[in-house]
């Protein structure tokens, strides 16, 4: 379902917040009511995606790279990152295979790492040097696709983060997209 990513501008142009609905109007209503800054809005900024997951991967990477100064849902800092929103509380996993690097970002299944994409529970990664991989007849989401464990959503999510984190801008979310 297309989702808005939306974002909150005062009037001297500094980002306030981003944030994604599928209403951004009844979102603004619900700032209103429980935003202290919402008084300082002074222009809204709309971007529409085609699913909800291309938003939220679209609002952790707005969030990571434009730094708004009311998005507080932040993930530990690696000394040698960025930080990089976690869109969604998530249980504690227990491990069963190998221990996670250090966690860039998280969301209910998996993990961005220092060293690429890792389930959070240890049994399964992906190498940030091999996240460019894909040929006309195979790539990481269709790969992922055929893996009934797999949560595809969340999947989707931490790959398009990974793209970012590990590949750069230039192989960001609309690459992603069209290999997904």
């Amino acid at each position: 379902m297309q989702t808005c990513l939306y974002r909150h501008f005062d009037s001297s142009g500094r980002l306030l917040y981003v944030g994604i609905s599928l209403n951004s109007i009844k979102r603004l209503q619900q700032h209103f009511a429980n935003a202290e800054w919402f008084k300082d809005i002074s222009r809204v900024e709309i971007e529409w995606h085609p699913t909800r997951i291309e938003a939220m991967a679209a609002e952790a990477i707005a969030i990571a790279k434009e730094n708004p100064v009311f998005n507080i849902v932040r993930p530990k800092q690696a000394s040698n990152w960025r930080p990089v929103p976690v869109p969604w509380a998530t249980n504690e996993v227990a491990v069963r295979g190998e221990a996670l690097d250090e966690v860039l970002w998280q969301g209910v299944q998996w993990a961005v790492t220092t060293a690429g994409i890792e389930c959070r529970d240890g049994t399964y990664f992906i190498a940030a040097k091999r996240l460019h991989e894909s040929e006309p007849t195979w790539s990481w989401c269709k790969q992922m696709a055929e893996k009934a464990w797999v949560n595809q959503a969340d999947f989707q999510l931490a790959f398009a983060v990974a793209c970012w984190v590990h590949l750069g801008e230039r192989h960001g979310l609309r690459k992603v997209r069209a290999t997904c």
